[in-house]
């Protein structure tokens, strides 16, 4: 590769240190012993104006990753 002059730094004079890549932050999600999001999950449904039987709520909760919530209901 050719150099051209403005490639060499007057002596003395170093390059700057390059900036370090800034690193994720660890995420933080909401977890059942935090709060009961699931009580007012079923609040919330208990409040609209149907009437509605949760046949099965599964909360699955892993370490760096949003709760995940299945839910399955029966609207009578």
């Amino acid at each position: 590769m050719r150099k051209i002059p403005g490639d060499i730094l007057p002596k003395g004079m170093k390059l700057p240190e390059p900036e370090p890549e800034p690193q994720e932050q660890e995420k933080k999600y909401i977890t059942l012993a935090e709060a009961n999001y699931v009580a007012d999950i079923r609040r919330a449904i208990s409040e609209l104006p149907y009437n509605i039987e949760i046949q099965e709520l599964v909360v699955t909760e892993g370490k760096n990753s949003p709760p995940v919530i299945q839910l399955v209901m029966t609207i009578k």
